[in-house]
């Protein structure tokens, strides 16, 4: 079992006491650790080895001249020791390589120190491919951020679907954070993470074209663009086979079922895609296409495809909205960046 965590004292007159953390050591057989990292207060002895294979960072810096001198002699096995420095903003923070008897105040930090350091154990964590828990879009942002400063995108791209499809998927909610989601996505280059939020942004008609302002990058929104123009091309073949019901009891149907689908706390507008889902189980219409869902994480929770009451929740959403690979913002066929 670990040892539990130490206790000190700090100052004479009221005393702190401070919790001195245990190193979280990532064991590989036949290898020893031999580089710390101390993020703030914890520590991680890992392998410069996998460092090097997974993060360009390191690969360039971990040896590089300057650093020479800062390689410990005189602690065992452990030949590197690397602090967290603060920004000048003291914002936001990097690990600097010190001698072993180096020392840094980061008392001004101002910025959220211990989701800094779990963050940081997620990205070992992907770095050994051990599993990690998302916990928040926070974390995600955090985690990105950490994986793009330490050139480590690849192998948390890599690792992120298997924590996405085994996790609680109750953590992330796509849809609330779809347009930020969409562009971390690009940055790690990760197919399933980038269709979710395509789809929650292409399929929403209470957000129509929002899109525009939202994204900075304008691939994304040309993309966007484009998802939406095909969700739209459907819709209109839907509205022609309204116009082709020349039935009058059909028509009374339609007149009754559009009531039904209108949005009683705003006006009365119509919810489309509620409006086409029950004129399509109803047999009046096919939008079989109209009617897929497209979702991969949480996707029961906005089904589409079956005639029950649980997309009553979602009444101004489609989840049909898709992009081929030949059409992503990056070069699927790169396996470094």
């Amino acid at each position: 079992m670990a040892p539990p965590n130490k206790k000190k004292k700090t100052g004479d007159v009221g005393a702190v006491t401070q919790v001195v953390l245990k190193p979280i050591s990532f064991a590989t057989p036949g290898l020893a650790a031999d580089i710390s990292l101390k993020v703030f207060d914890q520590e991680f002895l890992v392998h410069s080895a996998l460092l090097k294979i997974h993060s360009k960072f390191f690969l360039k810096f971990l040896d590089s001249p300057d650093k020479i001198a800062a390689k410990t002699q005189d602690l065992g096995d452990i030949q590197y020791r690397w602090i967290t420095k603060m920004d000048n903003d003291s914002n936001g923070w990097h690990l600097v390589a010190v001698p072993s008897n180096g020392d840094n105040d980061l008392s001004g930090y101002k910025g959220d120190s211990k989701h800094q350091e779990r963050c940081f154990h997620k990205l070992i964590c992907a770095i050994y491919t051990r599993p990690y828990v998302i916990y928040s879009f926070k974390c995600l942002q955090t985690l990105v951020e950490l994986a793009d400063y330490y050139r480590a995108l690849p192998i948390v791209s890599r690792t992120l679907d298997s924590v996405l499809l085994n996790g609680d998927k109750r953590n992330i909610c796509v849809r609330e954070d779809c347009y930020d989601i969409l562009a971390l996505a690009a940055k790690l280059r990760n197919k399933l993470l980038f269709r979710e939020a395509l789809i929650h942004i292409v399929g929403s008609t209470d957000e129509a074209d929002s899109y525009e302002g939202s994204l900075e990058d304008p691939r994304l929104s040309k993309i966007c663009r484009n998802a939406r123009y095909e969700i739209l091309a459907l819709v209109g073949q839907a509205y022609q086979e309204i116009l082709n019901l020349r039935d009058d009891t059909m028509a009374k149907e339609v007149s009754r079922i559009a009531k039904d689908a209108r949005d009683t706390s705003a006006g009365g507008d119509i919810y489309i895609p509620l409006y086409f889902k029950k004129l399509h189980y109803k047999g009046l219409i096919n939008v079989a296409d109209l009617m897929k869902n497209n979702l991969v994480l949480r996707r029961n929770e906005y089904d589409i495809e079956h005639d029950d009451n649980i997309h009553d929740d979602y009444p101004d959403s489609f989840f049909c909205g898709k992009i081929d690979d030949e059409d992503l913002p990056w070069d699927t066929t790169e396996q470094e960046w």
